[in-house]
């Protein structure tokens, strides 16, 4: 949905970003024979971040 021909501009000043970078995807390829395993997103092992079992229960 756009926001129509009556929108106004309201600058926000922001400033450029200092690095921007994009995370790697992984496409797993399995088959329905194969064994349930839990599958953990690679960039959330640090201290501090949000930890998600990705498997199917």
């Amino acid at each position: 949905m756009g926001i129509g021909s009556s929108a106004n501009f309201i600058p926000v000043n922001m400033k450029k970003a200092g690095y921007a970078g994009a995370d790697q995807e992984y496409f797993f390829k399995v088959n329905e024979s194969d064994p349930w395993r839990p599958v953990y997103g690679s960039g959330n092992w640090g201290q501090g971040r949000f930890r998600e079992n990705l498997s199917a229960a």
